[in-house]
């Protein structure tokens, strides 16, 4: 397993809008955004949607980059911001081209943010959705820890198909009150 996982900046954007399309296109019912909603969208707004919030980073973007330096995976955390949910984040957006695939970047990627997400003060549990069909990112989040707490039915509606959301969460150790 060769590579790196690091914070994206805006110097990314552009090799990361590049693999978000990508993406929406080679695995859409992995997103609530589609191709066609995205493709307008410029780099420089990309750039900006890049850039971590907050110190330590409340809202940031985690690349996984080939021994090339190629940009093979992307994952996102947001942490709430409402007063009554600060005690949550979110890591959507995940994401692993076909070519990096069982290499271990997925799950490098996963445990990078958990990482990050847990020196926050105060957080104290991690959720995320996923396609309740995706076996293999289904797996991935219950080995590290992930519970299923819902599911919506017919959550996303896709070239005349129905795709399931699984909902999912994990509790962890606050490093400290807000």
């Amino acid at each position: 397993m060769n590579g790196d996982i690091r914070l994206l900046n805006s110097q990314d954007a552009r090799a990361f809008r590049k693999l978000r399309l990508f993406a929406l296109q080679e695995s859409p019912a992995a997103f609530g955004s589609s191709y066609e909603e995205e493709a307008p969208t410029p780099v420089s707004v990309m750039e900006e949607r890049l850039k971590p919030i907050g110190n330590p980073p409340e809202r940031f973007s985690l690349g996984a980059f080939s021994k090339e330096n190629e940009l093979v995976g992307i994952a996102f955390f947001l942490r709430q911001t409402k007063k009554k949910e600060r005690h949550k984040g979110w890591i959507y957006g995940i994401y692993v081209s076909p070519e990096a695939r069982g290499a271990g970047f997925g799950k490098r990627l996963m445990v990078e943010v958990i990482q990050r997400a847990q020196i926050l003060p105060g957080l104290r549990q991690i959720n995320l959705s996923v396609v309740a069909s995706m076996d293999a990112a289904h797996g991935l989040y219950k080995s590290l820890g992930f519970q299923t707490y819902g599911v919506e039915k017919d959550g996303y509606f896709i070239d005349s198909k129905y795709y399931d959301i699984e909902f999912m969460a994990m509790k962890i150790q606050a490093a400290s009150h807000q």
